[in-house]
Formats: structure tokens, C-alpha cells, sequence
């Protein structure tokens, strides 16, 4: 919640609103790298789960490779984080 206090609150509003507009800068070719390596790598640990169903540490990178693609995703097509509902929806 936001106190008004001589429009700073109107105003941050306003700066905020502003920034979701704008794109994200462009990720370094590095970093797009790093963030697809990173998805790949965790997909095959979280494979290991198929093999053996008892393989919990599988179980768990496959539950948060399904969160953080979102994320993954977003920044690689370029767009901001809005959230995961936002993101879904």
C-alpha cells in the first residue's frame, strides 16, 4: 500500500508504470547462452527421475526447471518477468 505524500506516490506509480512498458535491455549473447546451457543441463538431471523413480534430487530440478523456464523464457523472447500467473495467463 502507498501513502500519497505530495504526489511522490503518483509519481512513483508513474515511473513504475513507465519502466513495465519499456523492453528489457538485450541479454549478452554469454549470458542467452549460459541461461539455455542451464535449462539443458538441469532437463537431463531431471530425466534421471524416469529411470528411477526414487531419484528425489530428479523429482525436485524437474519441479523448479518448470517454474524457472518461465523466467528463461520470458528473458529469452526478450520480454520482462511479469510472474508466473502473468506469465501462463
Amino acid at each position: 500500500m502507498l501513502l500519497e505524500r505530495d504526489g511522490a506516490g503518483t509519481a512513483l506509480l508513474g515511473r513504475v508504470a513507465a519502466l513495465a512498458r519499456t523492453p528489457p535491455p538485450p541479454l549478452d549473447p554469454g549470458e542467452a547462452a549460459a541461461l539455455r546451457a542451464f535449462a539443458h543441463r538441469t532437463l537431463a538431471r531431471a530425466r534421471r527421475g524416469e529411470r528411477d523413480p526414487t531419484d528425489l534430487e530428479a523429482h525436485h530440478r524437474r519441479a523448479t526447471l518448470l517454474v524457472e523456464l518461465l523466467e528463461i523464457g520470458a528473458r529469452l523472447g526478450g520480454r520482462r518477468y511479469r510472474g508466473s500467473k502473468a506469465e501462463l495467463g
